[in-house]
């Protein structure tokens, strides 16, 4: 079973907690109504229901490598999670701007994620060496990696962003930054993934504070909404693209609504 750093911490530490339950009441590891049992156990401690889901699902995969037979009947805690909001342009613009007042450091890490689309591991993992054209002016790129897919990208820097880094350099350079060193303060940490959670509640106090964005209670509004708002600018562009290039292909006016019969998905 391939797992990314942060999955991998997330599964040893359910183990060990069930595992912790089951030698307490002598148990059997691997048998479906232990882990009944177990789920039944954090309903009433009063565990999300959420999170008896990804505990049941962790268990599952993990006691299914040993046994291929298992079968755990399907959660009857399992919730609908609220889905997170994605900002349009204009909300994302006004609501950086706001953050450009309360915090440059905060603001660069989120104005980076909106940038990229990354994950907040990205970010949290970001250093100095990565950044190239603070070391090398014709070189105008940054290498981003991503713990979760395990991915290194090296991509092309904006000018907007490149100021923005520079001046952050600036800041800190005159304390004997080395280039190794991570970019964004979370800790003395040098487990991404620790630093990742350091980053993003800072991030989730950011938002929640906020008061350019009008919050529904029907969303979820957190650092991962950056990236889901990015996602569907693009998302939502390329599906007009697509629209367009089918008009042209069955010769209907350019922008008519005249193809959405067409389109049943």
């Amino acid at each position: 079973m391939m797992l990314s750093q942060s999955s991998e911490v997330h599964y040893t530490s359910v183990c060990k907690r069930f595992s912790k339950w089951y030698s307490f009441h002598n148990e059997q590891p691997f048998d479906p109504v232990s882990v009944k049992k177990y789920l039944k156990h954090l309903f009433k401690e009063k565990k999300s229901k959420n999170t008896i889901q990804t505990t049941s699902q962790i268990l599952s995969s993990i006691i299914k490598t040993v046994n291929p037979l298992f079968i755990l009947p399907k959660s009857q805690y399992k919730e609908d999670p609220k889905p997170k909001y994605a900002l349009s342009l204009f909300e994302l613009r006004k609501y950086l701007e706001e953050q450009k007042e309360v915090n440059f450091e905060d603001y660069l890490i989120q104005y980076f994620l909106a940038q990229y689309g990354s994950r907040i591991n990205v970010a949290a993992g970001l250093k100095w060496k990565q950044l190239h054209f603070l070391f090398d002016p014709n070189n105008k790129s940054i290498t981003l990696k991503d713990i979760k897919t395990s991915s290194t990208k090296v991509k092309e820097i904006s000018q907007e962003c490149l100021t923005l880094f520079t001046e952050f350099y600036r800041v800190w350079k005159d304390r004997s930054i080395r280039q190794d060193e991570f970019v964004f303060r979370a800790g003395k940490t040098k487990e991404v993934w620790k630093r990742s959670k350091t980053l993003s509640a800072r991030i989730n106090r950011r938002i929640k504070e906020s008061k350019s964005i009008i919050k529904n209670t029907a969303y979820i509004y957190s650092s991962h909404m950056i990236r889901k708002s990015v996602a569907m600018r693009e998302y939502l562009s390329k599906l007009e693209e697509a629209k367009e290039a089918a008009r042209i292909k069955i010769d209907h006016r350019k922008g008519t609504a005249a193809i959405k019969p067409y389109i049943t998905i």
